[in-house]
């Protein structure tokens, strides 16, 4: 019993000089330390002192100047070959994004600048229903980007057409 009193003891005092360097004390005590401590005896931890930092200032929203609006004509490469797919997209003044992947519904999309992040659920014969995720960026009237799901991911060319 007296070795694990013993640990205890240096664990607490450890501590102690790791919270009090911590604090930028000093980890030496003031006054010495007898085997019955008083109370004026007990070393004082001085909170730190509190920094409050301005409010950050709501930014701007991205004012999304491409168009992105239309129906494109896809290539997707991956690991089946080459496929052809058609995107069909629309999107409003909050850079919100809805429309079709090769027939498949867009279940959430977004246009930020020229970035774009597309979602749909897809059926694989052999894994059942997927999640694909679309991000690529748009110029002008074609657009490259990425397509992930859990089985792989591929790259996506697609021109307005």
């Amino acid at each position: 019993m007296k070795k694990q009193s013993l640990v205890c003891f240096i664990l607490m005092a450890a501590l102690m000089v790791f919270v009090l360097s911590a604090c930028g004390e000093s980890a030496q005590p003031t006054q010495s330390i007898s085997n019955s401590p008083s109370v004026s005896e007990t070393p004082v931890i001085s909170e730190p002192p509190v920094v409050s930092e301005p409010p950050e200032e709501p930014s701007a929203p991205t004012e999304n100047t491409v168009d992105f609006n239309g129906t494109y004509n896809c290539v997707l490469n991956g690991p089946m070959g080459e496929q052809n797919v058609v995107l069909i997209v629309s999107t409003d003044e909050d850079g919100n994004v809805t429309g079709s992947y090769n027939g498949n519904e867009l279940t959430e999309g977004v246009l930020t600048g020229n970035q774009f992040e597309l979602k749909t659920m897809m059926l694989n014969p052999a894994l059942g229903e997927m999640e694909v995720v679309i991000s690529g960026t748009v110029d002008g009237d074609d657009f490259t980007a990425e397509v992930i799901t859990v089985v792989s991911t591929s790259t996506l060319v697609g021109s307005r057409g």
